[in-house]
């Protein structure tokens, strides 16, 4: 997971069963944090002489986009991207969004896509067909192909969406037992519930990668296939989704899931107050995990001080923190 501060970006590497290594790329952070994360993490993979197999970007918000546009102008001609995954934005690109929504850099990617050839005319949606990536299964999560629908119809709506999370007051004072009073509310997070989100599969390891999806839909998802709470979706890793917003995870979605790691980017020092502590406490006082562990890409006192030394014991929580001089979190399985 690289520093790409309240963003996404996430870079896998494997060795495939053609024994060869292997790239997937997830989102890109912002453009202003490309040069100094993910142009490195790009760099690694040429100078490798390894590929970017797929390159995932799961929406527009500035925080996952802006770099993904950067690091098509620098090396989308190279021939180092194999396959690209996006929902291509459309609508008016004159519109003024004054959010992290970004319209304007959804139609400007989409250009550059179509343009080198990239843009393939499908949607990606849970709908699709599993992918087999040299021996690692990539399933759609999210979206349905109701949300995206709607999305592509609705793009006015989206100016003001993320208000709601701008307002969010810090809440890392409160306890874990206040926290889970609270009443959960998803919102009308139209846009969020487009994300693209995933279940990658290699060999006996199942990671569960959720961008900014929603509650709603990935239950629905879960339910579908058959997931209940006797039969849980077991994963050996999570990604908090929307940065461990707690209008994104609720106590229905973890009683689906069973996983011990859960992973956060979001550095603790912006604007939205992300991580919210509500949604880390409706982890670790449910049955998801006994000895529940979250996986931080940054280190700062704010990130160290979301439980007290009392919760940690009480919950037995583990807490890893990144690096920012080693590019953020590495796991290495």
């Amino acid at each position: 997971m690289l520093p790409v501060l309240n963003g996404d970006c996430i870079s896998i590497n494997f060795l495939g069963n053609d024994q060869n290594r292997h790239n997937i790329i997830i989102d890109g952070g912002f453009q202003g944090t490309y040069q100094n994360t993910l142009k490195q993490e790009v760099q690694r993979v040429k100078e490798g002489e390894e590929l970017i197999d797929l390159l995932v970007v799961t929406h527009t918000d500035q925080d996952h986009i802006g770099g993904i546009i950067k690091l098509i102008q620098d090396y989308g001609e190279e021939g180092l991207i194999k396959k690209v995954w996006y929902n291509s934005s459309s609508g008016d690109p004159n519109l003024d969004f004054s959010g992290m929504i970004s319209i304007k850099d959804g139609i400007k990617l989409r250009e550059l896509l179509l343009e080198l050839g990239f843009l393939e005319d499908i949607q990606i949606t849970n709908e699709l067909d599993s992918l087999d990536l040299a021996g690692a299964k990539l399933s759609v999560v999210s979206p349905g192909s109701k949300e995206l629908d709607r999305v592509i119809d609705e793009f006015e709506k989206f100016s003001s969406e993320e208000s709601m999370i701008s307002l969010t007051e810090p809440d890392h004072g409160f306890s874990v037992e206040r926290l889970i009073e609270n009443e959960f509310n998803e919102g009308d997070q139209l846009y969020n519930a487009s994300s693209i989100g995933l279940l990658m599969s290699l060999c006996d390891i199942k990671v569960l990668l959720l961008s900014d999806c929603v509650p709603s839909v990935i239950i629905k998802w879960l339910k579908e296939k058959g997931y209940s709470e006797s039969n849980k979706l077991k994963v050996d890793y999570m990604s908090m989704p929307h940065h461990g917003s707690k209008r994104n995870i609720n106590d229905e979605m973890i009683s689906l899931i069973e996983c011990e790691n859960f992973l956060i980017s979001a550095n603790g020092l912006n604007r939205y107050n992300l991580p919210h502590k509500e949604s880390l406490a409706r982890i670790v006082h449910s049955s998801i995990s006994s000895n529940p562990k979250f996986y931080f890409n940054y280190d700062n006192e704010v990130l160290r001080s979301i439980f007290t030394k009392q919760e940690i014991e009480d919950y037995n929580i583990s807490c890893f923190y990144g690096d920012h001089s080693k590019n953020g979190l590495t796991i290495t399985n």
